[in-house]
């Protein structure tokens, strides 16, 4: 490969690392309406959120709770990790909600995500 298509290759390479850390900040992380396992199917029953920054991963305090709602305010030096719990099985999923300013479970219907 010549210097200017090695050039150009740099150039590509780092336009999309920029572009996907960009995508990355406008993100949604949501949590699966239902969790398949062995035949079964578990309905989304419970979220919950806890910051990975200081690898002690405790649940977060939520900032309010009203009507059924429970939001989370996530600081920018947070790693927020969204915890889904599903009825029925110990199983969880987490999602790194990376760059996510705001993280939200409603009960009914139940629905988390995390942006």
């Amino acid at each position: 490969m010549s210097l200017n298509g090695n050039k150009f290759l740099c150039i590509f390479l780092l336009a999309f690392a920029l572009t996907a850390h960009a995508k990355e900040k406008n993100m949604i992380y949501t949590c699966p309406a239902t969790f398949n396992y062995d035949n079964s199917v578990y309905p989304l029953a419970n979220a919950s959120v806890f910051d990975d920054s200081n690898n002690v991963p405790a649940d977060l305090v939520p900032d309010s709770a009203d009507g059924g709602v429970r939001k989370w305010e996530i600081d920018k030096r947070m790693m927020p990790v969204l915890v889904c719990r599903y009825k029925g099985t110990a199983h969880t999923i987490h999602l790194r909600a990376t760059g996510s300013a705001l993280c939200e479970f409603k009960e009914q219907p139940a629905k988390a995500y995390c942006k």
